[in-house]
């Protein structure tokens, strides 16, 4: 029981990661299209 709640977890929390690098990726590569724009 306990290794399944653990593996739950951990899949859990690599999606999570994904998401975020994902959203942090999108937000970065607009500022530095800003950047660009403003150059």
């Amino acid at each position: 029981m306990w290794k399944l709640i653990w593996q739950i977890l951990f899949v859990f929390s690599i999606i999570m990661f994904v998401i975020m690098f994902l959203k942090f990726t999108v937000s970065g590569y607009k500022d530095i299209k800003e950047l660009l724009k403003d150059k």
